[in-house]
């Protein structure tokens, strides 16, 4: 068997670990097969029913191998019937399995893309599926969009520039957790700035809130005109919303920001972005 990469291994060991005799031995089987295209999503489907959606913990060495792919796989783990879905995309020969995977995406159901979207990034050809990845984004399914953007390494490594765009606006206007998003900080550009500027006026032009992790995603490129929203933003928005655009200001190289942070110190928020995004996804529940 030509293996992708070296998770496929471990994580056998740990799955059939955790699967009674019958299932263990019927997934191994089916690993062991050199499958048709037919019966590979014949079996893709039947791991559903026969696996159950159990939490497990992989033992530390299998985590270790996901991290180094993945830093933030420990956020967001995979059930059991997922992890041996992913061992059946992993038992695929890199050289063959693109046109495989990607005609599976196209008739999958709900749960079976979130696991394909949340695997590809463990493939030894991720890279191959960006075109699958970023086709992806459009779905109105918030669970399939949190799979490629959520806790994700796919979108940091393998995105360009419009693509990783398309994402943040996306999470945004969607309403999103943007914490979430790996990379989030490193990739902010001008092109995203101008374009959430503009969102942000389109908002408030209607009597609408933004998201308030917006700010965060701005900084670095501000401009005199954003500046001038953000301070105002900063006295007459929600708690939030106060809180994540007086973060951003307290962050900005801007001048004007700094005059104005200069002169309201006592306005310092003392919680990480992380935090305001937490407290974001409380009030949103509530």
């Amino acid at each position: 068997m030509n293996l992708p990469n070296p998770i496929f291994k471990k994580l056998e060991e740990n799955c059939l670990d955790f699967l009674d005799e019958n299932s263990g031995k019927w997934l191994a089987s089916k690993l062991e097969e050199n499958l048709t295209p037919s019966s590979f999503y014949l079996t893709f489907g039947l791991i559903g029913r026969k696996i159950p959606a159990a939490q497990v913990d992989l033992k530390p060495e299998t985590q270790s191998l996901f991290k180094e792919i993945n830093p933030d796989f420990e956020s967001e783990p995979f059930t059991l019937d997922e992890y041996c879905r992913l061992l059946l995309l992993l038992s695929t020969a890199p050289e063959s399995n693109h046109e495989l995977i990607s005609t599976m995406i196209g008739s999958a159901d709900r749960k079976e893309l979130v696991t394909i979207f949340k695997s590809i990034q463990y493939l030894g050809n991720a890279e191959d599926f960006k075109l699958e990845m970023i086709d992806g984004l459009r779905t109105n399914m918030v669970d399939v969009f949190d799979a490629i953007s959520r806790y994700q390494s796919f979108p940091v490594r393998f995105f360009h520039q419009d693509a990783w765009n398309q994402m943040v606006l996306k999470a945004i206007f969607m309403e999103r957790p943007l914490f979430k998003i790996q990379g989030l900080d490193q990739n902010r550009n001008q092109k995203l700035t101008d374009t959430l500027h503009d969102f942000v006026h389109e908002r408030w032009s209607a009597g609408r809130n933004v998201h308030p992790e917006l700010w965060r995603a701005v900084l670095g490129f501000e401009n005199d005109h954003l500046i001038t929203d953000m301070i105002s933003l900063s006295d007459s928005g929600s708690e939030l919303d106060q809180m994540a655009v007086r973060k951003a200001l307290f962050a900005s190289e801007h001048s004007a920001a700094k005059q104005w942070c200069k002169e309201n110190t006592s306005l310092k928020p003392t919680q990480s972005w992380t935090e305001i995004g937490v407290l974001l996804e409380v009030a949103q529940a509530n």
